[in-house]
């Protein structure tokens, strides 16, 4: 065999060697910087304030149950979030730099439960909904800050966070976004194995108070 065949079956076999190695990492996304995140989700950047319409699933890890809820998204920026939920019973949870606030309408009236944030004494769920925020606002740079964020090959967006914490109840999301850039739908893979599935329309601006 000549010297230039055996060098060109070398240059294959390195070839398809090297091939092997990038498939995992294909398989895995490629992860985004700070500047592809805002790129990404760069709708939102021009709103000061937006409103969505969200519809929710819980999924139970083995059980055959689906919890279901919907309502209203608002987000006023730079921190304040309103999550309305209208279906099945009223509920009302506000948002903001310091304070978390749980509004429930039941057959003895209205009820009020308030939580600082960052003062040890909130619970583990309302400690993931604080997890939760920059998610809800949209905030790239946030984001990228509390996140390793990696793009798949059908587009979609995977995200862990940087530091671990076992009493954050969300090991993972994903979000699926439009042609625009909108989120459509945003995946929360719980510890507990259960499964949130969030659908949201397209944002809206909202009038300024």
């Amino acid at each position: 065999m000549r010297a230039t065949e055996l060098s060109c079956c070398k240059m294959k076999k390195i070839y398809l060697y090297a091939a092997s190695l990038a498939i995992p990492l294909l398989a895995q996304g490629i992860e985004l910087s700070s500047s592809q995140i805002q790129d990404q989700l760069k709708v939102y950047s021009s709103l000061d304030s937006f409103r969505t319409h969200f519809k929710q699933t819980k999924r139970l890890k083995g059980l055959n149950l689906e919890l279901k809820s919907e309502g209203v998204l608002t987000v006023r920026r730079p921190r304040e979030i309103v999550w309305e939920v209208s279906k099945p019973s009223p509920l009302t949870l506000k948002m903001n730099e310091n304070q978390l606030t749980l509004i429930q309408q039941g057959d003895e009236g209205k009820k009020e439960q308030k939580w600082t944030l960052g003062s040890g004494n909130v619970d583990a769920g309302s400690k993931g909904l604080d997890r939760m925020v920059a998610w809800l606002r949209l905030d790239a740079a946030e984001i990228a800050r509390e996140y390793h964020v990696s793009r798949e090959a059908s587009g979609e967006l995977i995200c862990r966070p940087k530091k671990e914490e076992t009493n954050d109840p969300f090991l993972s999301l994903k979000l699926q976004l439009r042609k625009d850039g909108s989120l459509s739908k945003l995946f929360l893979n719980e510890r507990s194995g259960d499964v949130l599935e969030i659908s949201f329309t397209p944002p809206e601006r909202v009038p300024g108070k």
